[in-house]
C-alpha cells in the first residue's frame, strides 16, 4: 500500500484505470506517475488495436496467456465464467504465473514504447496519464450536473444550429 499511495514512484500497467478503479474500490488511491502502455499505444499509433496481447506480439514477438485460459469466455455461459478469486481458490499458481507474466510483459512494453511516445512525451506526461486517477475518480463517484444550466445550453446552441443553417441556406441560395 504504501509504495502504491506513494507520489513519485512510478506505477506501470495496461489499461491503468481499470486497475485504480479496482484499487479505488477497495481504499486504497494510487498516486503517479503512471505509465499505462495502452494509453502511450494510442497515441503511439492511435488506428491500431492496443490490448496486451497484441502489443506483446507486435513489440515483443510473444504471445502471453489469455485470461480467457483461466477463467473462459462470457461467450461460453455469462453465469459460468469464473473469475480471478474462482481461479486462485482452485489453484493459486496459476493465477501467479499468470500475474507476473502480465507484469513482466507490461514492463518491457513500457521500456519499447517509451521512446516512440516522443512528440507526444508532453501529452502523455502532462495530460493523458494525469488524468487516470480523475477518470477513475468520475466513474466511481459521478459527477454532478447542473440540469437547468445543461437544458440552457443546449436551447442555445439550438438557436446558434437554426442561425447557422439560415445562414448557410441563404448562402447556398
Amino acid at each position: 500500500r504504501d509504495v502504491l499511495t506513494r507520489d513519485g514512484i512510478e506505477k506501470i500497467g495496461h489499461n491503468l484505470k481499470f486497475d485504480l478503479s479496482v484499487l479505488l474500490a477497495h481504499g486504497i488511491e494510487i498516486r503517479g506517475p503512471f505509465f499505462d502502455t495502452m494509453l502511450a499505444h494510442s497515441l503511439i499509433d492511435p488506428d491500431q488495436r492496443h490490448s496486451m496481447n497484441y502489443l506483446s506480439e507486435t513489440y515483443l514477438h510473444y504471445t502471453p496467456v489469455p485470461i480467457t485460459s483461466l477463467i473462459g469466455t462470457e461467450k461460453d455461459d455469462l453465469f459460468s465464467q469464473a473469475t480471478m478469486a474462482d481461479v486462485a481458490a482452485q489453484d493459486a499458481r496459476k493465477v501467479a504465473d499468470y500475474a507476473a507474466e502480465d507484469a513482466d510483459v507490461t514492463w518491457q512494453l513500457a521500456a519499447k514504447m517509451r521512446p516512440e511516445l516522443k512528440e507526444q512525451t508532453y501529452v502523455f506526461e502532462s495530460i493523458e496519464s494525469p488524468l487516470l486517477p480523475v477518470l477513475t475518480k468520475m466513474e466511481n463517484f459521478g459527477v454532478k450536473i447542473d440540469v437547468q444550466a445543461l437544458r440552457e445550453y443546449g436551447i442555445e446552441l439550438e438557436k446558434k444550429a437554426k442561425e447557422l443553417e439560415k445562414r448557410i441556406q441563404d448562402n447556398a441560395g
